[in-house]
């Protein structure tokens, strides 16, 4: 009996150590946002969590995954949404790895600072959260193009490219910008005007001719974000996946956009996300046939002009004129194409009859018409 009662208070004993050393163990893991760059290297690799090859620097993806970390280790319940696909894998698979390092198995990888509708300052949100938001971001909401988009990428598959599509990373707004240009031609649609001045088409947006903006953040993530200009003057987004948002304000440099919305979760704002410093304004028509008429270009010319946009298509082409009698032994000349008359000149009579326009004059200053339509 005793041999049992010192057995048991033994096993006790292990039991109780093997307890509290697994507790100190999980109360002394070192904190990772605080590891030198190499251990969150490793860090990332044990669990599998790549680093971006879209990425040139290192450095970079080290950076953003200390700021991922940093915001998991914060809030277990983490998520940062980007408008790179890569990037936001990345961010995901972070979060993913520090909740099972840290032990918590529980909840979702989304994460923000969650509060009521009155956290989202800066914008409306424009309604509820739907499943299909998941599905497409920014860019595909701007130039209204289902998918999970990324400037450049509509001109790669054009191009015969084969997913995955090459990811262009950029520094500045007039760099993705100018890969915007690319997809709007591959598109079939035509640039109006991209700048940092904001300029509203002549004709208002309509659903041809379309306005956007482009804005970035600043690194490590130098991610995109894009806002669309609509009939009312209001600028709609939709930041990752989530709800479409109406900004409150009109687009300016002085002013950061900042991260927030509505997911999934609940409504969310994360001022560590901001996008700052220059905006490029793009906008851009796709006329249809019908628009298109032919303008007088003076000098007997016209041209095939959009009634919308302005905008002209093929060379200047003579006018082909039609006679027909005005008055007083004059006629006039008037373009079939573009409608351009000329001034009244003077009938040219041989037997009584117009050579230009065909009017029969009559013995006694009586004019009659035998065809008041001649080409």
């Amino acid at each position: 009996m005793h041999k049992l009662i010192s057995v048991l208070l033994v096993m006790t004993l292990l039991l109780t150590l093997g307890t509290s050393t697994i507790a100190t163990q999980t109360e002394e893991l070192p904190i990772l946002s605080e590891l030198p760059d190499e251990d969150i290297a490793e860090f990332l690799t044990e669990h599998n969590v790549h680093l971006p090859t879209e990425y040139r620097s290192w450095n970079d993806c080290i950076e953003l995954a200390r700021i991922t970390i940093e915001a998991a280790e914060q809030d277990s319940n983490a998520r940062f949404h980007y408008g790179f696909k890569f990037l936001q894998d990345y961010s995901d698979a972070i979060i993913a790895a520090v909740r099972a390092y840290y032990g918590d198995t529980t909840g979702s990888t989304y994460a923000h600072e969650y509060g009521s509708p009155s956290i989202v300052q800066d914008n409306i949100v424009l309604g509820t959260w739907q499943s299909e938001y998941e599905d497409y971001n920014c860019y595909g909401y701007a130039v209204g193009y289902y998918g999970w988009m990324e400037p450049g990428q509509i001109a790669d598959a054009e191009n015969g490219y084969a997913e995955p599509y090459p990811n262009h990373l950029f520094n500045t707004a007039a760099t993705a910008a100018d890969l915007v240009e690319d997809d709007l031609s591959a598109l079939g649609y035509d640039l109006l005007y991209s700048g940092t001045l904001l300029v509203i088409p002549s004709g208002g947006v309509t659903v041809h001719t379309r306005l956007i903006c482009v804005r970035i953040t600043a690194p490590p993530a130098r991610d995109f974000h894009f806002m669309q200009y609509v009939e009312d003057g209001s600028w709609y987004h939709k930041p990752g996946a989530s709800t479409p948002l109406s900004y409150k304000y009109t687009p300016s440099s002085d002013r950061p956009w900042v991260l927030e919305g509505l997911d999934n979760i609940g409504y969310f704002r994360n001022t560590e996300t901001q996008y700052v410093g220059d905006i490029y304004f793009i906008s851009y028509t796709k006329c249809q046939d019908a628009d298109f008429g032919k303008i007088s270009c003076g000098n007997d010319l016209h041209i095939e002009t959009c009634s919308v946009c302005g905008r002209t298509k093929g060379q200047q082409v003579a006018c082909t004129y039609r006679y027909q009698y005005s008055s007083n032994n004059k006629h006039i000349a008037t373009c079939t194409g573009c409608g351009t008359s000329k001034t009244a000149m003077p009938c040219i009579y041989q037997n009584n009859i117009c050579k230009i326009c065909g009017h029969r004059k009559i013995e006694g200053g009586i004019i009659q018409s035998l065809d008041q339509n001649k080409q």
